[in-house]
């Protein structure tokens, strides 16, 4: 490998998951294009190392060594298996996977914040060129920027988990939960429930949340790429508009855990707090309530 690379993951954990997955051999060309991109073949090998950057001087040579890394699965000159999209969760459900996904295969990349647990990026990018090292690069330096705006930066790194047409990362990497716990908090509406969210791509790289069963289905919320966020919540009365900011505090399952404050046209808060494990969800969305309030 061209360059050095951290995190030493578990051959056997590898070799099991793939036997799990029921991958057959792969291809040495490159995969045709499939009418749904979600069957478009995905390469794995076992793969020695998790292509993991912690700082932009160490992204370079991070991405030409996850690009040489699929190349060397698609030349055969590597052992690999193929998959599709289906057994690799985030890439089929989260918004950035799916962009990934409906990518021309030739120089695309998505990264992920690492360690996930405090780390809370996510970024897919298609280089213009078709060249996969270029296409790592963008999707490090877009994960980076997701750290700082998140003030992340110190402790965290990058991790690239797929460029081009191969997953190079550990298979759990991939976990993805479609719905995730979400707790919102409006005092003035009388609400104070516990529900499941659901994310879903909007225009301009934003992500809109939905909430069920009844009666989350009351309220949307649209997240956009700079951290500011819109609501609508339905009423008797009609819609009311809320506008605020999100607050991302790490991946859980592939989901971000995040936390937001809205405001209606009155200054009442709305606090929505998403994909947190159940005690802090509760913790995370009561403290922040009490802070809006106090304002």
């Amino acid at each position: 490998m061209p360059a050095p690379v951290t995190g030493r993951i578990a051959a056997s954990l590898l070799a099991a998951a793939l036997a799990a997955w029921g991958c057959a051999p792969a291809r040495t060309t490159a995969p045709h294009a499939a009418a749904d991109p979600a069957d478009a073949p995905l390469l794995i090998a076992r793969a020695p190392a998790l292509f993991v950057s912690d700082g932009p001087e160490h992204d370079g040579n991070i991405a030409q060594a996850a690009a040489a890394h699929a190349h060397a699965l698609r030349s055969g000159a590597r052992r690999a298996r193929k998959t599709d999209a289906r057994h690799a969760p985030l890439i089929f459900g989260a918004p950035e996977g799916r962009a990934f996904l409906t990518a021309p295969a030739a120089g695309r990349a998505l990264a992920i914040g690492a360690p996930p647990p405090s780390c809370p990026a996510r970024a897919a990018s298609a280089g213009a060129s078709g060249d996969d090292a270029q296409a790592g690069m963008a999707a490090l330096a877009a994960c980076r920027a997701q750290l700082r705006r998140a003030g992340r930066e110190d402790g965290c790194g990058c991790a690239l988990i797929a460029v081009g047409d191969a997953l190079t990362a550990p298979p759990d990497a991939y976990a993805y939960a479609p719905g995730a716990g979400a707790r919102v908090l409006g005092p003035a509406w009388g609400l104070a429930l516990t529900l499941a969210s659901r994310e879903e791509p909007a225009a301009g790289g934003a992500r809109r949340l939905t909430f069920h069963p009844a009666p989350g289905e009351r309220l949307r919320v649209l997240i956009r790429p700079d951290d500011t966020a819109e609501a609508e919540l339905r009423g008797p009365d009609g819609p009311t508009r809320l506008t605020g900011s999100r607050r991302a505090l790490g991946l859980e399952r592939g989901r971000f855990a995040e936390v937001l404050t809205l405001r209606d046209p009155r200054g009442r808060p709305l606090v929505v707090a998403a994909g947190l494990a159940p005690p802090a969800l509760e913790t995370v969305a009561a403290a922040t309530l009490r802070r809006a309030l106090r304002r």
